[in-house]
């Protein structure tokens, strides 16, 4: 039997063959030729990924898994559920939108873009506010840039149920993420 043919047998059982905390250490990466006749090709994020900031080691969720518009976006502990793992839909250069697999929406600033202003949950729509930026920094890290904006995503604080807030750059693990790539059924 080949590995292949053993791991779809596991997943069918509802075994999962990877520990539920893995890190990818890379995220699966497309090269997008779009025309440019091999110059300056880009590398695009390609499937579904939890969002984990490095300091704490937790991820981006909406608060109570809640569906509602207006739902705050907060920091939890790491699980490979759906209300916890965003599909990355690629829209230019390093932009994607993020779309929850639980809730099918996103995140924006819950009011004018500015310092300190928290992330809420709305339906998923073609503008700026649901364009985010992928600075990759290293090993898999990344800073997250609000499009049109010198603002990143950060935590507020390392508790459970925090807040996720826009912050001008800071030189400070609050604002640096890892992708964790899963697909999860629950």
């Amino acid at each position: 039997m080949t590995l292949s043919i053993i791991v779809l047998a596991l997943a069918m059982l509802g075994c999962n063959p990877a520990s539920e905390t893995e890190e990818i250490t890379k995220p699966q990466e497309t090269e997008e030729t779009g025309g440019n006749q091999g110059k300056d090709e880009t590398q695009y994020i390609k499937g579904s990924f939890a969002i984990q900031n490095v300091q704490t080691g937790k991820n981006i969720r909406p608060y109570n898994s809640g569906t509602s518009n207006g739902n705050r976006i907060i920091l939890y502990d790491h699980n490979e559920w759906k209300c916890l793992t965003y599909e990355f839909i690629h829209v230019e250069g390093d932009f994607y939108q993020l779309k929850n697999l639980y809730t099918q929406k996103t995140f924006e600033p819950s009011s004018s873009p500015k310092s300190g202003v928290t992330l809420w949950q709305q339906p998923l729509q073609n503008i700026d506010l649901h364009r985010w930026e992928f600075i990759k920094q290293s090993d898999n890290k990344y800073l997250i840039r609000l499009k049109g904006t010198d603002l990143y995503v950060t935590i507020s604080s390392d508790k459970t149920d925090s807040d996720i807030v826009l912050m001008p750059k800071q030189d400070s693990d609050t604002q640096v993420w890892r992708l964790i790539e899963q697909y999860p059924t629950v």
